[in-house]
Parts: structure tokens; C-alpha cells; sequence
């Protein structure tokens, strides 16, 4: 270039007339050069020139200014002469390489960014503007917007979070200016009002969905006068028609000269507010008229004041007291109609609640109120306390209930209770002597003794008791017995007459509460087990008596000549004496094991069956019958029988039966049946002689079919089986043989 300059070679003439020659445009140029140099340094924002290599595919780095190495944090000798994406690894996620390409292209600049990069030397928030130089390189100028990126990012996010925190508000909030324009609502807001998006609500004018128009002038007339309004409360009408009550805060907001630019405020849904409000209001009324015809006493007593807020019509009606006397000091007067005997105990409880602070349910206490009259009542009184931020109490709200009804009851049920229990007592005591006298075994003094043992146990102070029975001269007793002043006896009267007592006694004085030693219900039960004992006596006299004549009488029966039988309702025998057994040639033993089937002839057998199945069913009570019986030996025995059915409860349970052997009586009628038979014979035969016979009246010869007489002898003898034999009548004795007939009279005292 010094070469150039030195030769004084002339340019052309400048338009203008200016003359300059080659060396001073160099100077210049260079004077220039090193100036731009100097202005590139000193620029805030980095500056790269790249040139395009392979045919635009990539750039090579040809210069970067000090900004430039400070962004990218690497020095000229370290990028200079590099491919772009050697010299920033980054560059084509970055997407800087295609804007590069494209400038190159086109010629047009673009602006690229801001965008972050990022490669394992640094990481930063970039923007770029590219554009291209006219001999094709490629500058891009750049500056690091990493801190106004973080600042814009944080301003967006703060943004999000402010618009979602406005959008997220349960209640709405809305811009709007005086003419009715409508500049911004929340998501609250729309959908309180029923708009599908905040779009729809801003086409709309402020103020359409009042119910009732002129609360859009009483609005802008509060803010007009005040610039603020708080809890306006109008009615509005919602897109599908509904009403709601919206209560509105409000604020004028004003440019620096004071003029107003638009309202600001909050928009609030009180429908279920106002409603609940009202009722509220309501159930306060209902409340109210509940608590006025309610017998129990409502009441709420703020314990801090010392004030009844509220105490129901029925106090006046259950104490006499008027609502007006609890005024001036509640709790003297509550003092004045608690009982003193209960006054204690229910302030105790109440502390003691007080004490134990929040969260322990009401308290349930019963207690005793003196009425204006002097009437003493029962009444349960529910308490539900209120406890303050401090644990402190604050209220008690409470339910008193008259139970004096109640209480008598139980009082009543206690004493029936008592009372009860000393029946049971009784009861077991009974129960326990009629078991003892309801023992057979032993001696009578033994079961008398045992029956007087339990009666202690039916005393109100069985610990103290003691008894004695004394029976025909012998006594029995219990431990510790001896007569004492607390003594009571109940005589014992068997078949009406005195047998002896039964004593009861406390051995130490019954305590001095306890009245009269022994209760009415106690001398009762002295005198029901002496009557029991005595009955008992008598059923032991009466056994005794028994047993002595079933003696005499199983002698009887074991002895009678005729078989007695008590079988049961299957056949089986339960009792039979020893003629029964021998009637069938057992032992006693093996009768034992024989039934109805083993003693009857089969031909017989049927028909003694259905005959004892009668009388068991009831159909035939009694029977009088005979059968053929079969011996042990197998010889058959002719019996007859009386049966009658045996009954316990209302039941049939077997028979009694009376078998005689008829045996020999069978035989002598079938002896008689064949005699009886043979005189048949005979008197057919003897039928013979019938009719009219002439005998003569002085031989008494008898003339035969043939007419020759015969003797009366020889005349039947051959007509019928009977012979003569020949005596002499006492009429012909006299006839004939006088001196006979004197001789052989019956007066003589001889016969013939």
C-alpha cells in the first residue's frame, strides 16, 4: 500500500470537483479502518463476521470483536480461521447455522432470538441480527440477554402466578370504566354470572345484569360521591336467567391529573349467604316458638358477662321464677333455687368440666331445684360448653329437663328392687327347704333338720341370723343359735295339732336403721316353712302309715290264689305275683323276661293283643275275656282274665290285669258238655216210652203194642238202657212189715 502511495498515482476526480490521489484514499481508508476497529471494540454487543464455505453449507469465522470473545468467553486466536460449528458446538440447536444459511441465501437480514445457549463451555441467553455484507460475508451482531431474559421470564411467571392467583379467587374482580366498558374479569366473575368464557363478558356492557337497572346508578352515584363503596348489594340475573345476590367492593382508579380512569372491585355470590341468612332468621323463629311451648328449659349464658342470651318460657314455668329476676345476677339467683344438699356437687362438676378444657363432650348432671314455692323438683340439665381461643369458657348452652317424675319412678323401681331382691331371697330360701324336705332317704329328724338350715339365708342380715325347729320333743338348730331379744317363732301344727315351733333369731343386735328386726314378709316366710315342715310331717306319718299296710297288703297280694299282673302300654310286665308266675310254670326271675307274646297260645294271641292295644289307646277301658295260654313246659292253660287300664297324668301307661286258671273249670264243662251230650242221647232214646201206657190199676202191669202184659220192669227195661234194682217204700213197709217200719223210722234214729 506505502508503494502505491509513494508513486503519486491520481484518482479520478471526486464528484464535486475533489481530486484525491490513490495514496491519500489508502491513508484514509486505513485511518478509517483502524477507527471502525476501534468503534467494533468498544461496542456493547458482540460482532462475528463469518464467510460461506462449501457453497453455503457452512462458515468459517473471520472476525469477532472484544465484545464478541467476552460473550462467547473464548479469544479471537482461539475462533478466528474455525468452522462455526467447531468454534460453538451449539450452533446448529441453536438454530444460528440456518439463519446464517439463509441470509447468505437471501440477502435478507433476520433477527434470531432470543434464544438459550448451550454447549460444555458456556450456557447463555442469546439474541442475534444477521445480515449479510456485499461481498457475501455473513455478519451477525449479538448481545447476551441472559439477565433481561431471567428478568422477563421472572416478570412472566410473576404475571401467571398474579393472573392465575385473580383467576383462581373464589370471588370475582373486574375493570370497568364509568361508560359501562368492560376491560378485564376473572374466571369467578364469568362463571358467576353464567358466561361461557371471559370473551362472551367482555362484549357486554357493565351494568346489563343488574335484576334490578337502577342499581347501576346507585353504584356509579356512590363511587361518584365517595370513590369507593363497600358490601353494595344488588340483585342480578345470571345468562340462564337465575337470580343471585351479588355483594360488590369498588375503587376508582385516577391518572396523575385526578381524572378517573375505570372502577376496580371484587364481586361476591351471597345467594347461599342470603339465603342461609334468611334461614337463619327463619329457623331462630321456629326456634323461638319450638322453645315457647317446650316443657324443658333452653338457655344460653354467656359466662363472662354473666348473662343469660337466652333462657326458653318453660324456666318460669318450672321454678316460678320470672325471666326478668335472673337479670340483675344470674348466678345468685342460680345459687337461690339450686338445693343446697346438690349445690356442691353440681359446681364441683362444673369446675371440674371448666378444668378440663375443649373437646370432652357436654356434661350430664341431675340435680334438685327449690321452686318459688318451696316445691322441690328433679330436673337433668345437658350443658355444652364454649371455649375460647384462650381455653377459657365462654358459654354454656344447655337443656334442663324436669325428671322428678322420673326419679320417683326410680325410686319406686329401687324399692321394688329391694324388695325383689328380698323375695328372691325368700324364694331360694324356700326352694332350698323344700328340697331338703323333698329328700326320702333318712330319718325324719335328719329331713327336718336339713329343711331349717337355709332359713337364715331369707333374713335381711343373714350374717347375724339363726334358726331352731323343735319337733316332738327334739330340736335341731344352726350354728351360734340361742334366743335373744330379736327372736320370732312360727308353730307347727301337724293334723291340727301342736307339734313343736320353728325359731329365727338374730344373734346381735340388726343395725339401728334398719326399724323393726324383722320385716312382715320375713315372719310369712317363718310361717311358710313351718307349714311346710308340718306337711311334711304329715306326708311322713301318712308314708309310714303306708308303708306298714303295704306290707300287710303285698302279703295279701303276694299270697291271693289268683294272678295279679300290671304290665305296661308295649306288653311289658312291671309287677306280677308269684301265683301269676306259677300259673305259667316260671320262677319269678323268668317271668320277669316274658312278654303278652310268650304266655299266649298263638291261636289266641291276635285277639289278646288288640285287646290290650284298646285299652291303651282308651277305646276299651275294661275287659272280661278268656284265652288259651302257653305253659313254660308248652302245655296250654286255660285262663281268665279282668283288665282295667292304668292312667297316670290324663294317660293310659298299661293295664292291671286279675288271671284266674280256669283250667279244671274248662275241663269239668267239657266233661259236663259230654255228659250233657250222653243224657241226650238217652232221653232221645227215652222218648220211646212217651204217650199213653195202659197199666193195669191193681198189678200195675203194663199192656206192650202186641197186647200181652208184662211187668213194669221188664216193660222199660227192654224199651230203654235203665235197670231195676228192688226196695221196699216206707208207706209199703208199714203195710206190710209193721214191726218193721217202728224199727227203722227216722225218728228211731236208724236208717235203712
Amino acid at each position: 500500500m506505502s508503494a502505491i502511495v509513494g508513486n503519486e498515482y491520481s484518482l479520478p476526480e471526486e464528484p464535486g470537483g475533489t481530486h484525491e490521489t490513490w495514496g491519500s484514499r489508502i491513508a484514509r481508508l486505513e485511518h478509517d479502518a483502524v477507527s471502525y476497529e476501534a468503534l467494533l471494540d468498544n461496542m456493547s454487543s458482540g460482532l462475528a463476521v463469518y464467510r460461506a464455505v462449501d457453497e453455503g453449507g457452512d462458515f468459517v469465522i473471520t472476525n469477532i470483536n472484544k465484545a464478541g470473545e467476552r460473550i462467547s468467553r473464548a479469544g479471537r486466536e482461539e475462533l478466528i480461521g474455525r468452522r462455526v460449528c467447531e468454534a460453538f458446538p451449539g450452533a446448529v440447536e441453536f438454530g444460528l447455522l440456518e439463519v446464517l444459511r439463509e441470509v447468505w441465501r437471501t440477502g435478507e437480514p433476520q433477527r434470531h432470538g432470543p434464544s438459550l445457549y448451550r454447549d460444555a463451555r458456556i450456557t447463555h441467553w442469546a439474541e442475534n441480527y444477521v445480515y449479510r455484507l456485499p461481498n457475501h460475508d455473513v455478519v451477525a451482531i449479538y448481545d447476551d440477554v441472559g439477565d433481561r431474559e431471567r428478568a422477563l421470564t421472572g416478570l412472566r411467571a410473576s404475571e401467571e402466578r398474579f393472573r392465575a392467583l385473580a383467576d383462581g379467587l373464589p370471588i370475582g374482580l373486574y375493570r370497568t370504566t364509568a361508560e359501562g366498558q368492560i376491560l378485564y374479569v376473572n374466571r369467578a366473575l364469568h362463571a358467576m354470572l353464567g358466561y361461557p368464557d371471559k370473551e362472551a363478558m367482555l362484549r357486554q356492557r357493565a351494568g346489563v345484569d343488574y335484576a334490578d337497572p337502577s342499581d347501576r346508578q346507585r353504584f356509579l352515584d356512590a363511587m361518584e360521591r365517595v370513590g369507593v363503596c363497600h358490601g353494595f348489594e344488588s340483585r342480578c340475573r345470571t345468562v340462564d336467567g337465575r337470580l343471585i345476590w351479588i355483594r360488590e367492593s369498588a375503587r376508582v382508579v385516577r391518572n396523575p391529573d385526578g381524572a378517573p380512569l375505570y372502577f376496580e372491585g371484587t364481586a361476591e355470590d351471597i345467594t347461599d349467604q342470603k339465603e342461609a341468612t334468611t334461614a337463619a332468621h327463619e329457623a331462630e323463629q321456629t326456634f323461638r316458638r319450638f322453645a315457647d311451648v317446650v316443657s324443658d328449659v333452653i338457655y344460653r349464658y354467656d359466662v363472662r358477662a354473666n348473662r343469660y342470651d337466652f333462657i326458653s318460657p318453660a324456666f318460669e314455668r318450672l321454678t316460678g321464677l320470672s325471666r326478668e329476676e335472673l337479670t340483675p345476677d344470674p348466678v345468685r339467683l342460680t345459687r337461690r333455687f339450686v338445693h343446697a344438699g346438690d349445690a356442691k356437687r353440681l359446681y364441683r362438676s362444673l369446675y371440674e368440666r371448666f378444668r378440663q378444657g375443649p373437646g370432652k363432650g357436654p356434661l350430664q348432671i341431675d340435680y334438685r331445684v327449690v321452686t318459688k314455692d318451696g316445691r322441690v323438683l328433679w330436673v337433668s340439665d345437658r350443658i355444652d360448653l364454649e371455649f375460647g381461643p384462650d381455653g377459657a369458657i365462654q358459654r354454656m348452652n344447655g337443656v334442663i329437663r324436669d325428671i322428678t317424675d322420673l326419679k320417683q319412678a326410680e325410686q319406686e323401681r329401687e324399692h321394688l328392687a329391694c324388695q325383689l331382691s328380698e323375695r328372691v331371697k325368700e324364694l331360694n330360701c324356700l326352694s332350698s327347704v323344700s328340697t331338703a324336705l323333698g329328700r326320702t332317704e333318712g330319718p325324719l329328724a335328719a329331713i327336718v333338720s336339713a329343711a331349717v338350715t337355709p332359713l337364715p339365708t331369707g333374713m335381711r342380715f343373714p350374717a347375724l341370723a339363726a334358726a331352731r325347729v323343735v319337733l316332738r320333743g327334739e330340736e335341731a338348730s344352726t350354728p351360734g343359735f340361742q334366743p335373744t331379744a330379736w327372736r320370732m317363732e312360727a308353730p307347727l301344727r301337724v293334723n291340727e295339732t301342736s307339734e313343736g315351733r320353728v325359731e329365727i333369731c338374730y344373734v346381735a343386735a340388726p343395725p339401728p336403721d334398719a326399724g323393726a328386726p324383722f320385716l312382715p314378709e320375713e315372719a310369712h316366710l317363718l310361717e311358710e316353712v313351718a307349714e311346710r315342715i308340718a306337711r311334711r310331717v304329715e306326708r311322713w306319718d301318712v308314708t309310714e302309715a303306708l308303708r306298714a299296710s303295704e306290707e300287710r297288703y303285698r302279703d295279701l297280694v303276694e299270697k291271693a290264689r289268683i294272678g295279679i299282673l300290671i304290665d305296661d302300654a308295649q306288653g311289658r310286665f312291671r309287677y306280677f305275683n308269684d301265683t301269676f308266675a306259677a300259673m305259667f310254670g316260671y320262677s319269678r326271675e323268668e317271668m320277669s323276661n316274658q312278654t303278652i307274646e310268650t304266655i299266649v297260645h298263638p291261636l289266641d294271641l291276635e285277639r289278646v293283643v288288640a285287646q290290650h292295644q284298646g285299652r291303651v289307646k282308651g277305646s276299651a277301658p275294661s275287659a272280661h275275656y278268656e284265652f288259651m295260654g302257653i305253659r313254660k313246659d308248652r302245655l296250654p292253660i286255660h285262663v281268665e282274665v279282668d283288665a282295667l287300664e292304668l292312667r297316670e297324668a290324663d294317660h293310659v301307661v298299661g293295664t292291671r290285669s286279675y288271671v284266674w286258671d280256669i283250667s279244671e273249670r274248662k275241663a269239668a264243662e267239657k266233661e259236663r258238655e259230654r255228659l250233657i251230650d250222653e243224657l241226650k242221647g238217652a232221653l232221645a232214646k227215652v222218648k220211646t216210652l212217651s204217650g199213653l201206657l195202659p197199666i193195669c190199676a191193681n198189678c200195675k202191669r203194663i199192656r206192650d203194642d202186641t197186647g200181652y202184659w208184662q211187668q213194669v220192669e221188664t216193660y222199660i227195661h227192654h224199651r230203654s238202657d235203665a235197670d231195676f234194682s228192688h226196695g221196699i217204700c216206707p208207706d209199703c213197709m208199714s203195710k206190710l212189715y209193721p214191726d218193721y217200719a217202728d224199727a227203722i223210722s227216722p225218728d228211731s234214729g236208724h236208717s235203712g
